[in-house]
C-alpha cells in the first residue's frame, strides 16, 4: 500500500503546534486545523489528510494543505525539536508557510 494510501486509511491524528520568535501555534483535531498568535490572530482551515512522502513510512512526514480566506503549508517531521525556550523536548518539528511567511516551530501529538 502507498504511504499516502497508509496516511489517509488512518484516523485523525492530533497534534499541537508550537513556535517562538514570534509566539505562535496550531492545533489539529478533527474539528480542523487553527492558527494562532498571541496578537490575537486565528485564522481556522477544514481539516485535510495529509499527505506523506513517497518511499517513506507514513509517520515520517505529514504535509497538510491549508485552504480558506489563507493558504498555505504544514509540514510536521519526525524528528527531536526543541523549541528553545523551555527544557521541553519535542517529537517531531514543523514549517508552517502562511502566503510569504515562513515559521519554525516543534510539534507533539496530543
Amino acid at each position: 500500500m502507498p504511504a499516502t494510501a497508509q496516511m489517509n486509511s488512518r484516523s485523525i491524528e492530533s497534534f499541537n503546534v508550537i513556535g517562538t520568535e514570534p509566539f505562535w501555534n496550531v492545533t489539529i483535531d478533527k474539528t480542523g486545523i487553527t492558527y494562532k498568535t498571541p496578537d490575537p490572530q486565528k485564522i481556522t482551515f477544514p481539516y485535510v489528510a495529509p499527505l506523506s512522502a513517497q518511499g517513506k513510512p507514513a509517520d515520517y512526514v505529514r504535509v497538510y494543505p491549508l485552504r480558506g480566506r489563507t493558504s498555505g503549508t504544514l509540514v510536521i517531521r519526525r524528528g527531536a525539536c526543541s523549541d528553545g525556550m523551555s527544557d521541553r523536548k519535542y517529537n517531531y518539528t514543523a514549517t508552517l508557510v502562511l502566503g510569504n511567511t515562513v515559521r519554525d516551530g516543534c510539534a507533539m501529538k496530543k
